[in-house]
């Protein structure tokens, strides 16, 4: 183990001092460490197996890869927006919010999808790429709307 001490940069190692007088550091920031340095290569060996040792028992958590093609969800793959009929809204409050939450609609495209829904109950509002299919859809239910995500 050998001892630092910043103030005065004198190092011990093995009992002989050693002092440098070029690194002086003033009495106000005193600093003193301890710093285990490995006495010979059969210790620093020891201690790199011991470190290899440990690391076996952390675990690590990994998520699947998702955006592969193989087995995973393929990122150019559509998903289409599904909105539900809810007799609690009205049809000028699903088409504001229609408005409100895709930039791509207009009114005319808002009320045909707001028709669709009122008339089978559910309505396609767009096609995406998953991710902004998955926005889209969040944006609508926290807008109220109940919504949905389906492969196309």
């Amino acid at each position: 183990m050998a001892f630092v001490n910043v103030a005065g940069a004198s190092l011990i190692r093995g009992g002989a001092p050693v002092s440098s007088s070029s690194d002086r550091i003033p009495s106000a920031t005193r600093v003193s460490m301890a710093v285990d340095i490995p006495s010979s290569p059969a210790d620093l060996l020891r201690r790199y197996t011991n470190l290899k040792a440990d690391q076996g028992r952390t675990a690590v958590l990994e998520r699947p890869a998702e955006t592969t093609r193989r087995g995973g969800v393929d990122p150019s793959r559509k998903y289409r927006v599904v909105i539900f009929k809810d007799p609690a809204q009205s049809k000028a409050f699903v088409a504001d919010v229609l408005l409100k939450v895709v930039p791509d609609l207009n009114k005319i495209a808002a009320t045909r999808i707001v028709e669709e829904v009122f008339y089978s109950g559910k309505g396609v509002v767009g096609t995406w790429v998953l991710e902004l299919a998955e926005m889209y859809c969040d944006l609508l239910r926290n807008n109220g709307l109940r919504s949905d995500i389906a492969e196309d």
